[in-house]
Parts: structure tokens; sequence; C-alpha cells
């Protein structure tokens, strides 16, 4: 049964029909309704925590964690929201990439200690709600969360638990239902988690749909495929919101590396079958009459593998490199991403018949608004042994896909993007078929992506402007400097031709090439991608040092500051010299470092009637850094800023 409360109208329509067969039969031969592909890609959603300053989430990693999610194509984050530092980044997320928010306002992130025997205190709501407010935009806010697994207190004697987080919840919906600010009030407010999933501790709190608007979802599989008791917990969630859909606010794998050691906790699975699975986890998710969105837990491992191996769930490793996951979802988001739909135009039917053994086999229909379907579709089987600890590798099941109208020409994608050199090829057609009137489908344990186009034939690059993407490895190091370039663009094609200049009078046409710096210098590699008359240009940075270098920058002159939003207030500084180059400047505010900057300037988040003491240094690549810039002090008093 699909709920008319899960999704929007047309996809209750087309999710009414997907094909979640469990014995060998066709596909009844009816025209389904499509859903919209965009209500696909904006169901997915990742958990992080951007009030955390310390290892990978420093400023400095932050920004690549920042750039990492935006290239995924990934526009929702759940987080708790603890310091000004998690409101900036929040607000410097959505300002650049349109990433929106839903907050977890658990008083203990802000009382500390541990989160199994300190009690919530709701007197601190309004605190964690008047951060919130910070923000500038109303739209960066997508909903409210209730405190995190409180009921994992039960373990520490706390048997009056629900009583507690009952209490508080109320406490939290009734601030945020009677709260004058719109990007607060007009707010979804999310159920309180479960640690665990209990069926007893759901018991305990009972129907409080009064006190929420959704219901709430954690749930981690121990190494089970996606839907293994996925309906159960689903039932047993609802047992608090019986008449609301549910938020599946935590998911995802603990995973091992390539030779890397299989801890016997919480049974890992390999990194190859968590991209497999989670992609799948994408689709069951948007299938489930119940479920309205999900957060995959979660951006990066906070620490190492080899430090705490329970927690090797993120798209990111711990030394920012990206796990086949993440290119898994970054691909599938990128084939079916689009622009909202108008208000009064709806996806439409498509005629066709699915045939042959589809035992276990899943899919959906989705349609972008410029006619185009994309049937999505994979086998629900075990891809991995728990017990042997090693990848399966199930027959693909054979299927035909047979048009009861005119189709001008189908393209079928594999975007997990696994058992090939470039991952990214995962955007990449597998197969082309002109006018068909039935195609052949050879449907593995993972995501397979159909385009069906029913009118003119998209160019490859419809209407997309070409985006280049340079990266270098090392970027710093004594001359002489042996780097290895990486080269790409976007959208993924195979028709591209790349050229670089390496700015020391060397140029190469490889996408990916190497190169020595025999010198020591600031160097700007410069990448163009180009196809046909469309061309794309970018750069990275190599800093080859001189050997035993210990001279510092020069000190930034000239700090001065500008108010550029009510609550914002731009820094500008004379950008300091090296003998080798300037790698970043480092903002400080109190004597406290609050970020870094590559350039000379520096965008802050601040709150109305409070003094702040800024300075600035500038370190070069081999660390050396500068005194000091002056200080200067700010304050926001009217709409006006006063400096001192």
């Amino acid at each position: 049964m699909v709920r008319s409360f899960a999704r929007p109208v047309s996809v209750v329509a087309a999710l009414a029909a997907v094909c979640l067969v469990s014995v060998a039969a066709p596909a009844p031969a009816t025209a389904e309704q499509a859903a919209k592909a965009y209500d696909f890609v904006h169901s997915i959603g990742v958990a992080g925590h951007l009030s955390r300053r310390k290892g990978v989430l420093d400023d400095a990693g932050w920004s690549k964690i920042r750039d990492a999610i935006a290239d995924a194509g990934i526009r929702y984050i759940r987080t708790s929201i603890t310091t000004d530092t998690g409101i900036a980044r929040a607000q410097d997320f959505y300002a650049s990439h349109g990433v929106r928010f839903s907050f977890t306002i658990d008083s203990r992130s802000l009382d500390g200690g541990d989160k199994k025997t300190t009690r919530l205190n709701p007197s601190r709501i309004g605190e964690m709600l008047a951060m919130v407010k910070q923000l500038d935009d109303v739209d960066a806010v997508l909903s409210f969360e209730g405190p995190n697994e409180y009921s994992v207190q039960e373990t520490t004697g706390n048997n009056n638990w629900h009583v507690q987080l009952k209490d508080y919840q109320r406490q939290l919906y009734n601030a945020i239902k009677g709260d004058p600010d719109p990007k607060i009030r007009d707010k979804l407010v999310l159920a309180p988690s479960i640690w665990r999933r209990k069926v007893e501790s759901y018991q305990k709190m009972g129907d409080i749909s009064d006190i929420t608007d959704r219901g709430i979802l954690h749930k981690y599989h121990a190494g089970h495929m996606p839907t293994r008791k996925m309906d159960v917990s689903v039932q047993d969630a609802r047992i608090m919101t019986p008449t609301d859909p549910v938020f599946v606010t935590e998911y995802g794998y603990t995973s091992f590396p390539p030779g890397g050691s299989d801890p016997d906790v919480w049974y890992p699975i390999t990194e190859y079958s968590q991209a497999k699975y989670l992609g799948r986890y994408l689709g069951e998710f948007f299938i489930h009459p119940d479920v309205e969105r999900s957060f995959l837990y979660q951006i990066i491992d906070e620490k190492p593998f080899e430090q705490v191996p329970d927690k090797a769930k993120g798209l990111l490793r711990n030394d920012f490199s990206k796990r086949p996951a993440f290119y898994a979802i970054k691909n599938t988001i990128a084939l079916l991403d689009e622009e909202p739909w108008p208000s009064n135009e709806d996806p439409i039917s498509l005629d066709f018949d699915l045939t042959g053994d589809l035992t276990d086999v899943h899919y959906f229909l989705v349609q972008k608004k410029n006619g185009t379907y994309y049937l999505v579709v994979w086998q629900e089987v075990v891809s991995y042994d728990r017990n042997t600890r090693k990848d399966l590798s199930p027959a693909d099941r054979s299927l035909t896909l047979a048009f009861n109208t005119t189709i001008t020409q189908v393209r079928t994608y594999l975007p997990t993007g696994l058992d090939i050199s470039n991952p990214e090829d995962g955007r990449l057609p597998t197969d082309t078929y002109a006018n068909p009137t039935s195609v052949s489908l050879n449907v593995p344990d993972e995501l397979l992506i159909v385009e069906i186009v029913t009118g003119e034939v998209p160019d490859d690059v419809p209407d997309e402007e070409i985006v280049a993407s340079a990266g270098a490895s090392p970027v710093s190091g004594g001359a002489p400097l042996f780097v290895n370039f990486t080269g790409s663009a976007d959208p993924a094609g195979n028709s591209y031709t790349y050229s670089w200049d390496f700015d020391d009078g060397s140029v190469s046409n490889q996408r990916d090439p190497s190169h020595t710096y025999s010198s020591p210098g600031t160097y700007t590699a410069v990448l163009t991608v180009s196809k046909g008359s469309e061309t794309s240009g970018d750069a990275v940075t190599v800093y080859a040092l001189a050997q035993n270098d210990t001279k510092k920058p020069t000190v930034p002159k000239n700090l001065t500051a500008e108010l550029v939003s009510s609550k914002q207030i731009g820094f500008s500084w004379t950008p300091s010299t090296d003998n080798v180059g300037v790698s970043h400047y480092n903002i400080y505010e109190g004597g406290r470092r609050i970020a870094t900057s590559t350039g000379p300037g520096y965008t802050f988040s601040a709150k109305k009637g409070k003094w702040y003491t800024f300075e600035v240094s500038a370190e070069d690549a081999a660390g050396n850094e500068s005194a000091d810039s002056d200080k200067l002090k700010v304050y926001i008093y009217k709409n006006r800023l006063i400096t001192r």
C-alpha cells in the first residue's frame, strides 16, 4: 500500500506501480506513471558534524569535505548544531551550493559529557534555536530533529528515559511552533531517534504524533542487504508516529579497505559491496511508501580505520580519499539530476513491458521535465557473505524491456562505477540502441539505469557547459618535485581533449600527466578541457620548496573590514610575499584560529552586539608562519560596522 502522505501525488502514483516481484512472472502490460527524477535526487542526504573542529574536521579539512559533498551533488545534510563554527559552515554551504540542513536539537551536545549518562536539559533548547536564527536565509533549514538515541541511557540505569525524552520533545515542539521567526516556526519537527531501533523502546514512547511532524529511523544492517527487516523496522518506528511518514536520518555500513583487516565488529563489509548496497538503498528508500527522505551516515571517517574500524562508514576515508560508494552516489545523482518542475506540470506514463525471471527484481520509473524517462532496476539479493566474509557475484538476470510506443533511443548505465579504471565513467553509457522496439537487459545486483528517449535525441552534453577539474599530488615538497596530475570534466564523457600548462615552460596533452619541477617556486598548473567549440579551465597550485626552507612570509598589512550583509563582515588585507610562495592565510579571532583562506580576504558571520578581535598571519607550504597582522576590533551596531 502506498500512503498519500509519503510523497507528492505524482510520486505516489508512480511508486504504486513499482515492481517488487518475488516469483517469476512478467510485469503488467500497462502504462506506468513516472515519478519526477527531481524528487528522487532530492530524497538523498548525508549526515555529518559541522560543529566539530578537531582532526579532519578542522577548517582546512572542512574545505575539502565541503567541496567533495558539492561534487557528489548531495543537497541535504543532517547535523547537530552547537557552535558558531557550525552555523558559519552551514551558511557558507547554503550560499555556495544551496545545501539545506536538518538540525538535531540535543542539549547533551552543548552540555558535553557522556551521552549515556548526561540528562536532557530543556532550558538549552532556546539557546540552540538562537544559533539557527543566525542563518541569513530561511530556506537553509529543512527540519529539526529531536534528541539522538537518548534511549541508550536505559543501559546505564536511567529507566525513566522515556518520560524525560517525551517532556523534552514536547518543549522542543512547542518552542519551534511558537517561534515568531519563520525559519524556525514553519519547519518540520522530527521525532527523537531510538537506539538500536528496539521495539520495546518505541512502545515505551508510544504515540507522540501530537509533538512531531515526521517519524524517524536509524537503520544499520550489520552486513545484511538493504531490505532485510526494512518493513519491520519502518513499522516499529511508526509506533511513535502512526499517521506520519518517516525520515531515515542514519543508515549505512561499516567497511574495510582493499587488503585491510576484517575486524570482528559490527560485521563490516568490503568497500566493493558497500558501494552496491548503498546505491540500492537509494532506490529502496525511494520506493518505500512510508519513507520520505534518507541521510547516509556519514560524510567522512573522523579517525583512521586502524584506530576505530567500527566507525569506517564515510563516503570519504580519513585521508579525504573517496570510497567506491562516493562514486556510486555521485554518478547516480548526476544521471538523474535536473531543475525543479513547474508547479503545474507532472510526469506522464510510459507504456512498456518488462518480462523474464523477475524474482527479486526491483525497479522504479522517473521522468525529467525534458521528457526523457529513466528506468532504474536492480536485483535485491545478497552481495556479501557474512560468514565467509567474501564478496559474492550473483548472476545477472536476463530480462526483456519491450515498448508499446515509439522510442528513438535507449542507453544503459551502471552508475556504481565498479570494475572500471575510472569510477566516474559510471556516468558513461554501456550500450546504446537506436529506434528500438525492445532491448535485452542484464540486470545485476547493483543499480542499472535505462535512459529512454521518446522524442528528439539530446546531445551528449545538452544545454550544459563543460566544467573542468584539475588535481595534483603532492602539491608541495622539496625541489626537484615529482607531481602526478589528474584531469576530469563534468558531464562525464570520453570525447574531450585535455591540455596542461605546467607554468615552467612545459606542457602536456595527456589527461593525467606527470611532471617534475626542478627549481623551487610556486607554480600554477592550468588544465584546459575542450569539446567542439566549448572549453573550460581549472588550475592547481604546486609549491616546489627550497631545501630546508625556513624563511617566513611577510606580515599581512592593512587589515580592513566592511559590512557585506546584516550579519556578515568581509575582511581584506594586502597580500604577503614569500621566497617560495604563500600557501594560505590564517584568520584568528580572540587569539584562536577560526579559518584559513587561500587569498587576501575572508567573510565572517557575526552576532550583533558583540565585539570581535581579528588578526591574520601568512603561512607557506613549508609551514613557516609570519607574525600576526595588527589587531582589528569589529562590532555590528544597528546595521553599521564599528571598527577599532
